[in-house]
């Protein structure tokens, strides 16, 4: 394996094989490469192609295989020093055809780039400033695998942005009564046009090798709550071969600071939890004391149909951040939906997070203790197959089949499990708007709930 990018001779390898797995020699194969692409030229424009590179046809080998060697010469035609990535799709069409006339054809379809290296980090959009843990940086070849690259990090302070209602929040307006400067003074979360233009300043910068154990350590001391990027860049021979570009938001949970002036905030560090599990949720505002109203809903199963079930509660909270803990409940099924409801400035909010509950549930384990790989025609043989559950109340039923394997290279036989049970969503019925109207009724397209407080 090795690494390719765009502008690098490479070979594809055909081989012809019989349904039973034997290898066919001297067998006759058609072959067409095609190029699609849009690239810049030396003018400054950007211009499509698409190219036959070559066509032809060849036998295969004592081993049944033929390689085509492909080097895409009007590449040299075209700018790829132009900063940025540029990409060819290489589509190749083999047809293998017998003594009989009887023919196979299958397409390969992949991508060459001038950035040919992938670059993985999972970085999360929102975290916790004394809780960011070290991020694993790995860098990627689609044709090599990992690789050991040299990567470049420069994270920014982006500073300017704030919150700005959406005009779907907000009804839509028949006529307008007052001059347009007048109400956007008024209202400035509607103006989207306020002169506040987001600004961005060098806050770190580090480099690392990947493919080891090193990690990029976050540099807490100057990463304050606030919204971020973070550049990384794999520079080979002066020459950037893989980017990544992402943002991200920090906030202060011990300094009681939100990453951007917001009326609205609420984070959990865990979606998936188990039943009984403790569990916290951040929310908050940098506008205004609040009272907010909580509501959980969740379905819980009975003998007769799942039953909705509903805790309420209310409390005054400080501006900045505030914590919210509850514990799942232990009939808790599929998900529990959590809802803060409260008013700033005449305007209400609703923010909304759903928990989904972990299935730890075991699946029945197959065990095959006996079986020939090889069998002879006319023969019988014996297999002997077992059923394990960690419940021995469990009865379980088997079902098995025998085919001709061969004729998955026609259409591929497969077994889908039946949906033993329906996994319910749940709505929570409070308005976005005061003057909003709906129906409090909780609905399922396929069974009848019961709604309970």
């Amino acid at each position: 394996k090795q690494e390719l990018q765009l502008g690098d001779s490479f070979a594809v390898k055909a081989i012809v094989r019989s349904f039973g797995g034997a290898k066919l020699n001297n067998v006759l194969v058609k072959y067409t490469v095609e190029a699609v692409s849009y690239l810049p030229v030396a003018s400054g424009e950007n211009r499509h192609r698409n190219d036959t590179l070559v066509s032809g046809e060849a036998y295969t080998d004592d081993k049944g295989e033929l390689s085509i060697h492909i080097r895409d010469t009007a590449l040299a035609g075209y700018n790829l020093n132009e900063k940025g990535k540029w990409a060819t799709r290489y589509s190749i069409e083999a047809q293998a055809v017998d003594a009989t006339g009887e023919s196979h054809e299958e397409t390969l379809n992949f991508d060459l780039s001038t950035q040919p290296i992938r670059i993985d980090a999972s970085i999360t959009s929102l975290m916790e400033r004394n809780s960011m843990a070290p991020l694993f940086i790995a860098t990627k070849s689609d044709f090599a695998g990992d690789v050991r690259k040299r990567v470049h990090a420069k994270i920014y302070k982006i500073t300017g942005n704030r919150f700005r209602r959406s005009r779907a929040d907000w009804p839509m307006t028949d006529v307008f009564f007052y001059d347009s400067a007048e109400f956007k003074k008024w209202f400035p979360d509607l103006n989207n046009d306020t002169g506040e233009k987001e600004s961005e300043e060098l806050a770190y910068e580090d480099s690392l090798v990947t493919g080891g154990d090193e990690k990029l350590i976050w540099p807490v001391s100057v990463l304050k709550a606030g919204k971020y990027r973070i550049d990384l860049v794999a520079v080979e021979n002066g020459r950037v071969v893989g980017e990544k570009s992402t943002t991200f938001s920090i906030f202060d949970r011990a300094a009681n600071e939100l990453p951007e002036n917001t009326p609205q905030f609420i984070h959990s560090v865990y979606n998936v939890v188990d039943r009984g599990q403790k569990v916290t949720l951040l929310t908050g505002n940098t506008e205004s004391d609040i009272f907010s109203i909580y509501h959980l809903t969740w379905f819980e199963k009975t003998r007769k149909a799942p039953v909705v079930k509903n805790m309420y509660f209310s409390r005054a909270e400080k501006k900045g951040i505030n914590e919210f803990e509850f514990t799942v409940p232990a009939g808790a099924d599929n998900e529990v939906r959590f809802t803060q409801v409260y008013v700033i400035n005449n305007e209400s909010y609703k923010l909304e997070k759903r928990i989904y509950i972990s299935d730890n549930s075991v699946k029945p384990e197959i065990i095959v203790e006996k079986f020939r790989s090889r069998m002879v025609p006319g023969g019988k043989e014996t297999f002997s197959v077992s059923i394990k559950t960690n419940n021995a109340n469990i009865a379980a039923q088997l079902m098995t089949t025998m085919y001709d394997a061969t004729l998955d290279k026609l259409e591929v036989h497969t077994w889908s499990l039946p949906q033993v049970d329906l996994n319910f969503g749940v709505r929570d019925q409070w308005n976005y708007f005061i003057s909003e109207y709906s129906n409090s009724e909780i609905e399922t397209f396929t069974r009848q709930i019961k709604d309970e407080p």
